[in-house]
């Protein structure tokens, strides 16, 4: 019986943790926020108007979201100030728009930064997604769910960055809605 108790006691706690551990040290989202970079990659960088569900989402979501452009690439760019299950992987979002999705090896870029990749195909229109996500103090993660724990325990502090990047003949072929979490 007291083995009993002991698990029922210890379920109850593991459900009641995450809600009393979230870390809410974001400070003030906007007197903090920095801006969106006009360059990236020495490319310059051409902003995009998010889609009205993009928008309508954004108005719900801990942060800011932004898309850009630089003639060869999307770049969603999302600032967060706070740990939320509105941040999903890419794979999710183009799934859910129809797109076969094919899990990549991570890619090391010239500097070193590690990202998820995955490849997308729809009819004639193939592409790759890169996305990573990372703090101001040099922690970075290849998937939404590892970064969800760490900040929800504490192990990383907020303001994050999530980057999710379309790279291929994107422009030209399909012009993809790059995910901001609108299918939730």
């Amino acid at each position: 019986m007291r083995n009993v108790m002991f698990f029922v006691l210890s379920c109850c706690f593991a459900l009641i943790i995450p809600y009393h551990a979230i870390n809410t040290n974001s400070g003030e989202p906007d007197l903090l926020f920095p801006g969106w970079s006009s360059i990236m990659d020495t490319r310059d960088l051409k902003h995009i108007e998010l889609s009205k569900a993009e928008s309508h989402f954004a108005e719900t979501f801990p942060g800011k979201i932004a898309k850009f452009s630089n003639g060869q690439q999307l770049i969603q760019v999302r600032w967060i100030t706070k740990p939320t299950r509105k941040l999903h992987p890419a794979s999710d979002c183009f799934k859910g728009i129809g797109y076969r999705v094919r899990p990549l090896p991570l890619l090391v870029d010239k500097r070193g930064a590690i990202w998820s990749r995955i490849q997308c195909e729809k009819g004639s229109d193939q592409f790759i997604v890169r996305e990573r996500i990372f703090d101001n103090l040099g922690q970075a993660w290849t998937d939404a769910s590892s970064w969800y724990w760490n900040a929800v325990f504490g192990r990383s502090y907020g303001p994050w960055w999530a980057l999710t990047i379309v790279e291929g003949n994107v422009l030209n072929q399909c012009k993809p809605q790059v995910c901001s979490g609108s299918l939730d």
